[in-house]
């Protein structure tokens, strides 16, 4: 006969750890090699532009933009210190 068991778990408190974001490194097939990746914000953040602004770079492709599986963009660091011809 199987016997049977029951067990209690009370949770006296919660700890949450707020660990540093590591870098996301990916492949960047423009550069050829493996490089840091930024997402959007901190891409434009770094650059110090508008979101207009920063979809014009996109659209132009003054950026290395890297799809993800998820359907986001990633933007290779590199690029975002090369030069760039003025418009």
């Amino acid at each position: 006969m199987k016997e049977i068991r029951r067990l209690t778990i009370t949770v006296t408190h919660r700890r949450t750890l707020h660990l540093p974001e590591l870098p996301v490194r990916a492949h960047c097939p423009v550069c050829g090699r493996v490089v840091t990746t930024l997402d959007v914000t901190q891409a434009a953040v770094v650059l110090a532009v508008t979101p207009a602004q920063f979809e014009g770079l996109l659209a132009a492709a003054a950026l290395h933009a890297l799809p993800t599986v998820s359907g986001s963009v990633r933007i290779c660091q590199d690029s975002l210190f090369q030069p760039r011809r003025s418009s």
